[in-house]
């Protein structure tokens, strides 16, 4: 029983992370995206795969043995903290395109150079 409730929370966890994606990438392609509601998916995914590779890999549970299973469930949870520290990063503005950006404004005194595949 479990072991059954473990691999339920793991298969939830895994769907609720299809669809967050799918819904994100979604409004992306629309151009409704949000990067508050973006950094608040990521965490929540961190979170709720943090616990899923505690509940399956640990504690005698069904992913105990190095397998697909196992594999799947540390996969999650490295892949949900990279894509949380960077939605983290893009949405307070430290590194990546906002940074760049804000150097070439500098550089420029003032004046933001606009690139052909912004417009």
């Amino acid at each position: 029983k479990v072991t059954c409730n473990r691999n339920m929370y793991g298969l939830v966890t895994g769907i609720v992370g299809l669809v967050v994606s799918f819904l994100i990438s979604l409004f992306s392609s629309l151009g409704k995206d949000s990067a508050l509601i973006t950094t608040v998916a990521g965490f929540i995914m961190a979170v709720l795969y943090t616990i899923g590779a505690g509940l399956l890999t640990f504690d005698n549970g069904p992913a105990t043995y190095v397998g697909n299973h196992y594999f799947s469930a540390w996969a999650g949870f490295f892949i949900s903290f990279a894509v949380f520290g960077n939605v983290l990063k893009e949405f307070l503005g430290v590194g990546g395109a906002a940074a760049a950006s804000d150097a070439a404004e500098a550089e420029n005194g003032g004046e933001a150079e606009v690139e052909m595949d912004g417009i």
